[in-house]
């Protein structure tokens, strides 16, 4: 049988005093689309990244196939699914970018007979650095002390973080 022949093919015999015909049900193959679903638009670097894989059996016939999930060309998990006709699961996973990651991550889910690609945007972190200037080296019990803070954001992002100075 060939892929034309779904969803059947009739099969005939002829004598010259009968004729006999069946249908054949032609079922086709298992076969697995797979979506990624759940991911954000953009991460922050160095969060975690998590989402999940909907596979579907798009096929006539119940199937095992293997389901992988990349980041960045790097596996974050693999997974055996068993599915029937018009059946779906899901293979979660969990991912944590880097500031290699950085500016977009490609998030690929894939069977042997389907596969689905995202990009999520990983944006740099905010690094607040803090320093001191003018911190004199001693005081006198009732002078007031005057010192100077600088807080500088180091990193890529915009970000606003509570800075508190302890005396």
């Amino acid at each position: 049988t060939g892929s034309g022949d779904a969803p059947g093919v009739d099969i005939a015999v002829s004598s010259a005093n009968e004729t006999v015909s069946e249908t054949v049900t032609v079922d086709t193959p298992a076969s697995f689309e797979v979506a990624l679903s759940a991911l954000p638009e953009s991460v922050t670097a160095g969060a975690p990244l998590s989402g999940a894989a909907v596979v579907t059996n798009t096929g006539g016939t119940a199937g095992t196939q293997s389901v992988t999930v990349t980041a960045g060309g790097e596996v974050v998990t693999e997974a055996q699914v068993t599915l029937g006709p018009g059946e779906n699961d899901s293979v979660a996973f969990d991912y944590t970018t880097t500031p290699a990651d950085t500016p977009a991550l490609t998030v690929t889910a894939s069977s042997s007979t389907g596969t689905a690609t995202e990009t999520v945007a990983v944006t740099e972190q905010a690094l607040f650095g803090v320093s001191l200037a003018g911190v004199p080296a001693s005081v006198t019990v009732g002078e007031t002390l005057s010192v100077g803070v600088t807080v500088k954001n180091t990193g890529g992002a915009e970000a606003t973080q509570q800075v508190s100075l302890a005396v």
